[in-house]
């Protein structure tokens, strides 16, 4: 028999979710603002556009750690709102540096690189506390619902930071607190609600043994050539679609402007005289239009479908990862078919599809692997997936910055998405009807 749901489970996952409007807001706003800034400090145009090399390299090495701890955390306040609370205050510190930077003086250009790194490095340190406190909180039949509630918030807080920037920031440091302190506020408020309201147990561990600093990568390192198939699927869908999704940011708007619209990306000057530059401004707010709407399909695929899962309309994810993917290879690839304004919209609208599938259904998969052990490895096998996708940004991103033509990485784009979707049909699922079978077998032996 299957577990009964309410409309109030819908609401309470809504609510363990909440925290990701504001960390998609701000990732939002600082992939509008960093180049900019870094530039304006003094960085030039080449190093700004490196810069965003310190977001998986911080990944790669904070998350693992920060998931195995909160996973054996003995705190009186639970294993995940120690490090939530703990990541947000140093989150506030990195914010404000990054925020007045330029009263800094001959010091801007440091601290503001600094501080950048700082605000990756915090972001880290919450968003696998998180994830593992949403499916701690969730029973195994609700996992794919609370990570699906997950995807309609940051396709909210996308919006949100899209807004704020626009409103908000207008491409000078004076600007820059009103929009950073702005985005801190939502964290904070999300966070700190999230974090009262929702309550964890006391983890009692089986010995004392203390977890060192060293010891996830050990853990981490000594069992990648021994990751069981379940987990290996889902890492490997989550590198290449991730790859996919990185190839695709850097070059979708210049894409739009140069090759769509015929404008050019720049300043006006000799390479770029003033009509085009016009028609290239054209461009990028067609472009930024139809991220608007991308974030309006991930807000409503991830409620739709996290209701039709709660009802139990929806039993398996699956199939529909692997269509989100193979939709994403479709589109990624008519890039170089297709070439009109009308395209241009729904190529970056329908991206929201492969992004909603690739942040709900892998960490809802892994999550209801641990909901029979009440999470204990949920925040390691978290940070691992983020490895993963760090790895995938690493590398990528040197691939993209070595490819001149942008129609040239979309494509190389489309053939990870097709691969991840190859992957994600790989991947083994634990229905909740074969779950409960197995539990009642277990009762009468």
């Amino acid at each position: 028999m299957a577990p009964t749901t309410t409309f109030k489970d819908y609401l309470w996952c809504l609510f363990l979710a909440s925290p990701w409007i504001g960390i998609q807001c701000l990732w939002a706003t600082e992939f509008g603002v960093l180049n900019t800034t870094m530039e304006v400090l003094g960085l030039p145009k080449n190093w700004a556009k490196l810069s965003w090399i310190w977001g998986p390299v911080t990944g790669f090495f904070t998350a693992p750690v920060v998931g195995a701890f909160s996973d054996v955390c003995t705190s009186k306040y639970g294993r995940r709102r120690p490090y939530m609370i703990g990541g947000l205050v140093s989150f506030a510190i990195a914010s404000f540096l990054f925020a007045f930077c330029q009263h800094f003086g001959s010091l801007a250009l440091p601290v503001g690189f600094i501080s950048y790194i700082a605000l990756d490095i915090t972001i880290n340190v919450i968003q696998t506390p998180i994830r593992s406190f949403t499916s701690d909180m969730v029973p195994e039949h609700l996992q794919n619902t609370a990570q699906l509630m997950a995807v309609a918030c940051q396709g909210t807080g996308g919006i949100i930071g899209t807004q704020l920037q626009a409103n908000l920031y207008k491409n000078n440091l004076e600007t820059l607190p009103y929009l950073i302190i702005t985005a801190l506020a939502l964290n904070v408020f999300f966070i700190s609600l999230v974090s009262y309201f929702g309550t964890e147990q006391v983890y009692v561990p089986k010995d004392d043994k203390k977890l060192s600093i060293t010891e996830p990568f050990t853990i981490v390192f000594k069992n990648v050539s021994n990751i069981d198939r379940k987990l290996a699927s889902i890492f490997a869908t989550q590198f290449f679609s991730w790859a996919a999704l990185f190839a695709f940011w850097p070059h979708a708007t210049s894409w739009v402007i140069e090759n769509v619209y015929k404008g050019c990306v720049g300043d006006i000057s000799d390479k770029c005289p003033a009509d085009l530059h016009q028609i290239g401004l054209d461009g990028n707010k067609a472009a930024a239009d139809a991220s608007s709407f991308q974030n309006i399909v991930q807000i409503v695929f991830g409620i739709l479908f996290g209701y039709l899962l709660l009802n139990g309309i929806l039993k398996s994810v699956k199939y529909i990862y692997a269509a989100g993917l193979f939709l994403g290879c479709a589109i990624l690839v008519g890039t170089n078919i297709f070439f009109d304004k009308t395209y241009a919209t729904i190529f970056i609208t329908l991206m929201g599809v492969q992004m909603s599938v690739m942040n709900a259904f892998p960490f809802a998969i892994v999550g209801r692997y641990n909901s029979s052990d009440g999470g204990l490895s949920t925040g390691v096998q978290f940070g691992m997936m983020n490895m993963f996708i760090c790895s995938a940004q690493f590398i990528v991103q040197f691939i993209v910055f070595a490819i001149p033509e942008y129609n040239t990485s979309l494509l190389v784009a489309g053939c990870f998405a097709g691969t991840a979707g190859v992957c994600a049909l790989t991947i083994v699922e634990f229905p909740d009807e074969a779950i409960q079978s197995d539990a009642e077998k277990a009762d009468k032996k």
